[in-house]
Formats: C-alpha cells, structure tokens, sequence
C-alpha cells in the first residue's frame, strides 16, 4: 500500500470517528428504502365452493389455504392430508387481521 493511499485511509477513518462521536457532519448520506416483503406463501382462508370428493372437502367449509402459482391451491383436507386443488374450488375471503388470527388460533 502506497504511503499516500494509507493516509487518506487513516483520515478516512479518524473521520468516521468524528461522525460516531457527532463532532461532525457526515460528508454524505446513503438512503435505501426498506425492501418491500414479499408474501412468499401467505396463508388465507378460503370457503370451500365445490369438489370431487366430499370425504377430503366439505363444501361451504372454511380452510385455511396457500395459493400457489400455477393456479392451484395447498389445502390440509378433511383426512389431514396437505393436498393441492384447483383454486376453481374456492373463494379467497378477505378479512380483517384480527378475524385471520382468530381463525387461525382455532384451527
């Protein structure tokens, strides 16, 4: 390392410890929003519209469920099992985060 490029690293740094201690302004200042999170697999509720098998979903029934890309939903159907069905099948229902958190306390 060159003796030039060293001292402007140790007044590089004495700098910052001036900024640290608030001796002095910081030269510039670098913002960066917050990144925006994604609803990797948010789960919501769902009402049950219709089905092939009544055993594995019951019609009119709220689930939970996790709605996935390709236009299907993952449901834990009536025999425990985590299935993926047409979301054709259901409703997706908004409702309020306090109702959600309810719901999901009792399932």
């Amino acid at each position: 390392m060159s003796e030039k490029v060293l001292k402007e690293l140790i007044g590089s740094v004495r700098e910052f410890g001036q900024v640290l201690r608030g001796e002095r302004a910081p030269s510039r200042v670098f913002e960066r929003a917050a990144p925006r999170r994604r609803k990797k697999s948010h789960t919501r509720f769902a009402v049950c519209m219709r089905t092939d098998d009544p055993a594995l979903l019951i019609p009119r029934k709220i689930y939970e469920v996790t709605p996935l890309a390709s236009g299907r939903v993952s449901v834990v159907d009536e025999g425990g099992e985590t299935a993926i069905y047409p979301a054709d099948n259901f409703i997706l229902m908004e409702l309020p985060r306090e109702v959600e958190e309810a719901l999901s306390r009792v399932a």
